[in-house]
This record gives structure tokens, C-alpha cells and sequence, in this order.
């Protein structure tokens, strides 16, 4: 079981003599297996190189070029604002696929006061979110940002603005709550 081993370390694998009547020197053997790749274990493959097992990290960085795009309507009930979106990633520029890791959903304000959103996959691509508008300034703007949770994800480009078109979403309490210029807008009626 190498679940404990220290791997940053490299092992001898040796075969030792346990009979006490046997008075050699030479009791223990090195194992001579010849250089391979033996298997992954967690964020590591296991090599056998010069009779040593090595563990060697495997590199799990990517570019995942984060993109979504609206899917259906936006829909108020009450301060409940909810919607779906097309999430993907492009993974090293080269293929499109689903978000290694559940994304967050964000409404960013200018001020720094955001507010998380609930998110939750629906099927293949499709993500339902859920924001509660009840503590929202209305006062100012937010933009709705899908963002990536993977931290193996380097690219400059993890976090992305969702781009409904502009569109009137309905009534809160005093305030007309609109999609505009990619921002959620709050107009006094």
C-alpha cells in the first residue's frame, strides 16, 4: 500500500532473508526490474527507474478558456432571480468541453459588495443559477461573471461576463430590474 509513502522521495524495493540460520553476508537483494512506468497514484505516476521507484508529479495545469451563453430567459420571483447558461471550457485552445470543476456564478459590483449565486449542473453544458436579490444595492450595477474553481486552470481567461442580450427582467419591490450593456441594472419607477 503506497497510499503513506513520502513521494518525494524514491524507494529501493529489496527482498530481505529472514531465516536467522542463513549466516551470508549478502542476505538482502535489490530488485533489478528494468526502467517503467508502473501507474498513476493520485497526482503521480509511479516509475521504476535505475532500481529506484520514483514518483514523479504529474503536471496538472491546463488553459481552460472560460465561455457561456445564455440559455432561455431570465426569470424573477418575488427577490429569487433565476436563469440557465451554457458553460464550456476550451481546454489548450483545442477542444471544448465541460467545466472540469462546478463553476461559480457571481454578481460583481464596482464597490466590491457581490453576491453569490447558487449553481447547479441540469444536464450536459446546462447550468440552472439561482441569486437572491434581497441584500442587492440598488443603487448600483452588477455584472453576472461565470467563474472557474479549478485551481489547475492558469489561463487569463477563467472568469467570464455573461452576455444576455438587453432585455427587462421584471419588477422588485420599487425598481424595475434590467439586463443592460451586460450589467444588471435597477431602475427607480
Amino acid at each position: 500500500d503506497l497510499s503513506s509513502a513520502n513521494k518525494e522521495i524514491n524507494y529501493e524495493m529489496e527482498v530481505q532473508c529472514t531465516n536467522v540460520n542463513n549466516i551470508s553476508t549478502h542476505k538482502d537483494v535489490v530488485v533489478n526490474y528494468s526502467n517503467r512506468t508502473i501507474g498513476k497514484i493520485g497526482d503521480y505516476t509511479l516509475k521504476y527507474q535505475n532500481q529506484k521507484l520514483v514518483f514523479e508529479k504529474i503536471n496538472l495545469q491546463y488553459e481552460g478558456y472560460m465561455t457561456n451563453s445564455p440559455y432561455g430567459e431570465i426569470s424573477l420571483n418575488g427577490n429569487i432571480m433565476t436563469g440557465r447558461l451554457v458553460i464550456q471550457e476550451w481546454i489548450n485552445g483545442t477542444k471544448q468541453v465541460e467545466p472540469t470543476s462546478m463553476p461559480k456564478i457571481v454578481l460583481k459590483a464596482t464597490t466590491g459588495n457581490n453576491i453569490e449565486g447558487t449553481i447547479r449542473k441540469i444536464e450536459p453544458y446546462v447550468y440552472e443559477y439561482r441569486f437572491d436579490l434581497s441584500s442587492a444595492n440598488k443603487e448600483i450595477n452588477y455584472e453576472m461573471e461565470v467563474q472557474c474553481t479549478n485551481v489547475n486552470n492558469i489561463s487569463t481567461h477563467k472568469d467570464v461576463v455573461v452576455n444576455y442580450s438587453n432585455r427587462t427582467i421584471g419588477k422588485i419591490g420599487d425598481y424595475t430590474l434590467k439586463y443592460q450593456n451586460q450589467k444588471l441594472v435597477f431602475e427607480n419607477i
